[in-house]
This record gives C-alpha cells, structure tokens and sequence, in this order.
C-alpha cells in the first residue's frame, strides 16, 4: 500500500508526497496559530485506490513571543522567478534589543545566498553585518536606539538563488534560526522551510486530483491573464504547468480544447506533437484577420474582429492594445462563436487586453466573418489614435497585426484584399468536397467562374459561373460531370477565373 499526502493551510492542498511507503509523513516545521489542512489518498499494488476526508488542525500560539523564518514556496514554471526571500521576524520580544545576533542555517546544495539585508526593524541599525559559512548564515547588529519591547517585524531580509528548475524530485529543506546571542536569547526559535514542487502538464489545472470539464476553463482562464494567476482555484500552485499540454512553453486556448477532449473521449493526448485545437487554417497561407465596421452607440465604441476563413477553428486568441479615452467594456460572441465553450476577454494593464476562446466543435468549412465583438466604453466625445489587434495563437496564429485608426475619417485595414483560392476540403475526398474562394473587399459585379478539369485539361464540371462581391464563397463538387455522371478516381483540377486572374488549385478523388 502506498499513499500520496496533501497538505497546506489553503486550497487547493499541495500534492506534497506521492506513492509515499510509509503510514507516517514528517510535513516539517507549521507556521504558529494557522490553519491547517490534510487528506490521504491510498492505493494497492493493483492501482486501486480510496481517498479519504478533509481533515483539519489549529497549531498552537507559541506565547507570542518568537524569532522566526519565514517560510517559501517554489516551482519550476513558465515564468518562475529563481530567487527565494525569506523574512527572519522578531515576534513580540519581551526585552529591547539593543543588539543581537542570529545562525541561520540552510542547505547551500539547494540555496545560493545572493544577499542579506537589514529588516525594518534594524534598516537603521549603526552596525549590521552578516558572513555566509556555508551551512549557515551568520547576522548581527547593534544601535544606541534599541527595537522596543513587544514588537513585530523584520529583523533580516534574505534572498537566494534556488535551483529548483533542475531538480527531478520535490525537494524540502528547513531554514533555522540557531545560536542567538544578546537581545535574541529571548525569543524562542521558529524555523522555515524551502520548499520546490515538480510539476507536470497532467491537464490537472485546479490540482483536485482528476480532469474534468472545471480544467479546461480554468487553462482558458489562465491563458487571459498570464502571467498572472487566474482567480479562485484555477490559480492553484503549479497551475501554468498543468496547462500547458500541448508542452509548448506557452499557455494558449487550444490547451483548453485539449484538456476538454481529453476527459471527454481521450481524444488528444497531452503533449502529443501536433494537438488538433491548436492547427491553424487549413490550406498554405494562415487565416488573415481585419476589424470590421466600427459602430459608436450610446458611448459604447463596438469593434468586430473577422477572420477570412474559420474553417476547422477551435480555439483562437489574440491582444489587443487600445487608446486613451476607452475603456473595455466586454466581449459579444458572434454566430461563429454561439456555440464555444467559452470566449471572454482580460484587461492586461491600462489599454492592454487579451481574448479568446475555444470550441468542443471545429468551425464549419469555408466560414468566415466576425469572431468577437469586442465593446469600449467612449469617456470622452472623441477618441483619436489607434486600436491594434496583435499576438494571434492557436487558429489564428501567423496573421499579421491589423490597426485601425480612429478619428481619422480612415476605414479599417480591410481583410481581403486579394483574390484567393483555398485547397479544397477534405482532400483526398469521396463523394463530395468543398471548395473555398476570395473576392477582395470594395469590389462589387466581378465576373467569376469556377471550374473543374480533368488531368488533360477537358472540362468536367462548371460549378459557377456569374458575378460576385467582395467576401468569401464556398461551392461543394459530388464529383460527378456537367451531365450528372460521377466520374473516376484520379487527379482534378479546380480553377478560378476572376475578373483578371486566374487561380487553380489540384485535388484527389479516391474512390
């Protein structure tokens, strides 16, 4: 029988030891006066296992009095700062101290000092000094004007280097305050303690201990406010790891797709090499983005964001950086993105925010139009300079930045703004295939025919043929010729007759 052991004195509980031998676990030194909480999940040799309850202890007042090191958490994340600070605190000192000194003791084979500055109780100390010997820390001072009895604060601020990025298990190791000379003999020693988690991309966002739908929103959650924490539970120790399980380095809304695929039919497979919410337009060229018309209503500034072709999008996201003189107001879906799981945006910093959303079901082919419909609240009766959408992942990812300049009289960078033909899809296919094309914005009356030939350029099948505006268009071909008859297996060609261009493109029917 082993057992993993969570504790903490907040939720979620750390995962502190799994497939842990023993029916005992030494959690180390407990902060005084807190709160704490554990619960054992044990499992056979057979992989079988039971989780018990919740349970919960008060450690004890330590008299009030007491000389203490702080305690630090760590782990190797996306962003995870190397330097460790600890506080080494006076607690209520039943004497003035009008000098001391202090060993702190530490495992240099985990811990590099870096520095050691005075507190606040000691920043105006005459003399403070300290030397590092290795396997401890020694500090001490002394000043004609002593800390006052009964006070709380730093005596010490130290700071080090871990190496927590290259550890291959969780490491933990006690911080000591030892030896006290003067004024600190007084207080009773509180140690601290170092402690480095391992974590992996398991999707387990929350850290509750299994994968469920709750994951992915909190990995999209994530994904809006890094590198902050997301709120609530979904900011758990450890949660930008968890997340990221496409092992991208990077948190985007296609490891939400993933993570809820995975508990729903275990179709993706975490950290696999290509998961597929996070493919981007079918076909060669990335989907290109544009804003469309602004609309400017009761103060409220509505700016759409469209993509040319959504075919197969799951999951997207984006930034966007705004003016002085708006302020966000929220995020509308549109009838792309009715049915997403989610979609939502993040106020970054002042005019900074992030968005985006992902999907159970790909977008249907040849799609196009407004994704989000992004809303400002207009604080003033004009607005100038320029709202800019940048940073595109997942679907999106590969379009380049769009601007759109306000209060200039300047319409938006328009999104299609030259003739295009898609690869057909799917390709190979049997019976039918679709088959997408571009005519540029602003144009109006083009003539526009499209065709399909066999390999020696005999016509099969006009598939249309007559005017079109500006916009995408799909047409489907049942692979069967001008007269009805389905035609053999073999290479196609589809061409694109438009005003002046001619765009053609080859495709495969397997019968």
């Amino acid at each position: 029988m082993t057992f993993d052991v969570y504790f903490g004195s907040s939720f979620p509980l750390l995962h502190v030891a799994a497939d842990h031998p023993e029916q005992s676990y030494d959690v180390g030194p407990l902060t005084p006066e807190t709160d704490h909480y554990w619960k054992i999940v044990a499992r056979d040799p057979d992989g079988d296992e039971t989780s018990g309850p919740t349970w919960m202890f008060t450690t004890l007042d330590l008299g009030g009095a007491r000389l203490e090191v702080t305690s630090f958490f760590n782990y190797c994340g996306l962003i995870t700062t190397d330097m460790v600070t600890v506080e080494v605190l006076i607690v209520d000192n039943p004497v003035a101290i009008d000098a001391g000194g202090i060993d702190i003791t530490y495992d240099s084979s985990v811990l590099a000092l870096v520095s050691c500055e005075p507190g606040v109780l000691t920043s105006d100390w005459q003399e403070f000094d300290y030397s590092d010997q290795g396997t401890f820390i020694r500090i001490g001072g002394y000043d004609l004007d002593p800390i006052p009895i009964g006070s709380y604060g730093t005596f010490a601020v130290l700071t080090f280097l871990s190496d927590c990025c290259n550890t291959q298990d969780p490491v933990s190791v006690n911080m000591c305050p030892v030896n006290p000379t003067d004024g600190l003999v007084n207080l009773p020693p509180v140690c601290g303690e170092f402690w480095c988690d391992i974590f992996t991309p398991d999707g387990d966002v929350n850290f509750n201990g299994e994968v469920t739908p709750g994951d992915a929103l909190c990995a999209f959650r994530g994904y809006l406010s890094f590198p902050e924490d997301p709120e609530g539970e979904c900011g758990a120790l450890g949660w930008d790891v968890r997340s990221d399980v496409d092992c991208s380095n990077d948190i985007t809304p296609a490891d939400a797709a993933c993570i809820f695929d995975y508990w729903l039919d275990g179709s993706c497979q975490f950290c696999s090499p290509a998961p597929p919410a996070s493919s981007g337009a079918s076909g060669a060229v990335p989907p290109v983005v544009s804003f469309g018309d602004l609309e400017i209503e009761d103060e409220i500034v509505s700016v759409p964001i469209r993509v040319s072709n959504a075919e197969g999008m799951r999951a997207f996201g984006f930034e966007v950086v705004f003016p002085r003189g708006l302020e966000y107001a929220g995020i509308d879906r549109t009838a792309l993105t009715g049915s997403f799981v989610a979609v939502d945006a993040h106020v970054l910093s002042q005019n900074h925010l992030r968005a985006g959303g992902f999907s159970g079901e790909p977008v249907g082919a040849c799609d196009g139009g407004d994704i989000v419909v992004l809303k400002f609240q207009l604080e003033s009766g004009e607005v100038g300079g320029a709202i800019v959408a940048q940073q595109f992942v997942d679907y999106l990812r590969g379009a380049g930045a769009v601007t759109y300049q306000l209060g200039s009289g300047h319409t938006p960078q328009s999104g299609l703004t030259s003739y295009k033909l898609y690869q057909n899809y799917p390709n190979p296919f049997n019976p039918v295939t679709t088959i997408c094309y571009e005519i540029p914005d602003g144009l109006s009356d083009v003539p526009v025919e499209l065709t399909v030939y066999d390999v020696n350029g005999k016509r099969i099948r006009g598939l249309f043929s007559g005017t079109r505006s500006g916009g995408v268009y799909e047409v489907e071909w049942d692979a069967r010729s001008d007269r009805g008859v389905p035609v053999s297996s073999g290479i196609y060609f589809y061409v694109l007759r438009a005003d002046e261009q001619t765009l053609r493109n080859k495709m495969v029917l397997l019968r």
